[in-house]
């Protein structure tokens, strides 16, 4: 089995539509494939004049729709595979759900879910629940209604926030107006219903796909093609991470998360999982709660050559200083004395690169953004960093050599071993000041630090931080048993659950 990485909850509006092969390119330079989660909705005068959200034209969703066909059958054909999808909200009172075909489809509004599923399930189609724990009736999930053939697996994180439970350490507060969160239509209590559920995470992303910092899914698979993944999806072989590609597999004996055994005493539960950043713990939970909770052992001695880094660019200038700033060109290479094992963006808009040259160089280009450029109703968001990730195969006295916007910089990797490195653009920000006003006395050196745009080289972990395997004996009479990965930079990975019958639940 591999694990291949997808925004499953891509909202593109009509009015994207013309520019979707810019979403098709950006999906594909940092997704395994894709899903499109056609958004066909908008907010509509109503003869008093006042606006609410509601689905439009019928003419304009047909139109739309044959065009993302059409853009969805070339990239399959090219080796990208793709799914159609589109939001459904209903009348709000089973909470939203995103549908996706496994052939084409088709797009249709009823009012309520269980007409939604008579209506698509002669095809092969899910409906994947997200913001889950909004009050219930106004677009919040209704468990009532659930059924676990049609909607497998639920979207716990997103844009959002966390929609696990209430109270969790994530928060539910972007869209504040949709709020606030409770615990009554969250993950959690579907599953205390006794449904096996999936957990997947995905950007409810509307200006771009794969918003790094609103999460992603996982999929365990055999193979990269439409048919496997589909199988695994329904199949709930799915996981989701909030921001971090979290490496998480997760079996009780030789079973795959999402399973359903007869039951769980005497069996075995194993975790592996490698993450981007150092792990901070490993929570095993259960109907029952908590059963163990797992941190790995600090006073290991650091002996690897494997290490992972993060690099990120960003922060200044302030905008209300200069708001004409929108966005910083960062171009430049990392050239390692060692081996470049494997890249990992973490882009938050459009028109990023990075790619590896030879074994021990990449190139970047990479634009950070200050406001979002489209500024418009549940756009991408303000003040984004942009970056990535990279695994390294070097010894801790190695030097690393990055080259940014004609700056250079060496470090070794046991210097970041211990601690992050900022590079501020110092000289940038007092030139800009002297542009706009002149020579400029100061008594202090913040105006300069704030208005600086800045690279940082985020402190380095070796594999024994961000590599972990445990294993524990199950008790008898669990329900279901599922894995939550927390790394000190507070990203997070949920497992699908492993369900056990003899705690009534179905398949």
């Amino acid at each position: 089995m591999n694990v291949y990485w997808t925004d499953l909850h891509s909202n593109l509006h009509s009015a994207d539509v013309d520019h979707a092969s810019r979403w098709f390119e950006h999906a594909r330079r940092i997704m395994d494939f894709w899903a499109i989660a056609y958004y066909p909705y908008a907010l509509i005068p109503l003869r008093n004049g006042f606006k609410a959200e509601g689905v439009i034209d019928v003419q304009t969703i047909d139109a739309d729709w044959q065009k993302l066909a059409d853009l969805t059958q070339q990239a399959t054909q090219e080796g990208f595979p793709v799914f159609m999808g589109y939001e459904w909200q209903g009348n709000g009172a089973d909470g939203d759900h995103n549908v996706f075909f496994k052939d084409q489809g088709y797009p249709v509004f009823p009012d309520r879910y269980e007409t939604l599923k008579e209506l698509v399930m002669p095809s092969p189609a899910i409906a994947i629940p997200h913001h889950m724990a909004y009050q219930p009736r106004f677009r919040g999930k209704n468990w009532h209604t659930h059924d676990s053939q049609f909607s497998p697996f639920a979207e716990v994180f997103s844009s959002h926030g966390s929609g696990e439970d209430d109270p969790v350490s994530l928060p539910m507060e972007r869209h504040v107006h949709m709020g606030p969160r409770t615990g009554v239509t969250g993950l959690k209590a579907g599953l205390e219903c006794g449904f096996p559920i999936g957990i997947i995470a995905s950007g409810d992303n509307h200006t771009c796909p794969g918003v790094h910092v609103n999460g992603a899914m996982a999929v365990w698979a055999p193979e990269c093609s439409k048919d496997a993944l589909w199988e695994a999806m329904v199949n709930r072989r799915v996981y989701g991470v909030s921001r971090d590609h979290i490496r998480l597999d997760f079996h009780v004996d030789e079973a795959w998360m999402g399973s359903n055994l007869d039951r769980s005493e005497g069996r075995t539960l194993r975790v592996d999982v490698e993450g981007t950043d150092r792990i901070d713990r490993i929570e095993i939970l259960s109907d029952r709660g908590r059963l163990a909770l797992w941190s790995p052992d600090e006073s290991l001695q650091q002996v690897s050559e494997e290490h992972t880094l993060r690099v990120e660019f960003g922060w200044g200038p302030d905008r209300r200083i200069f708001p004409e700033c929108v966005q910083q060109v960062w171009d430049g290479t990392l050239h390692v004395e060692g081996t470049i094992t494997q890249i990992l963006p973490c882009f938050n808009h459009f028109d990023q690169r990075v790619n590896q040259i030879d074994s021990s160089t990449l190139a970047f280009s990479l634009i950070s953004t200050k406001q979002n450029p489209n500024d418009r109703w549940m756009g991408v968001g303000s003040d984004l960093q942009e970056g990535f990730v990279v695994r390294l195969k070097m010894s801790p006295s190695s030097h690393l050599v990055l080259t940014v916007n004609g700056h250079r910089w060496i470090h070794t990797i046991e210097t970041l071993c211990h601690h992050s490195v900022i590079h501020p653009f110092l000289s940038l920000a007092r030139q800009r000041i002297a542009d706009q006003w002149g020579d400029v006395a100061l008594n202090r050196r913040d105006a300069w630090w704030h208005n600086a745009p800045k690279v940082k080289l985020h402190r380095a972990w070796s594999a024994e931080d961000t590599q972990f395997k445990r294993s524990m004996v199950l008790p008898e009479g669990l329900r279901y048993v599922r894995v939550n990965v927390v790394q000190v930079n507070g990203s997070v990975a949920w497992s699908s659950p492993i369900f056990f019958s003899e705690g009534s639940y179905g398949s």
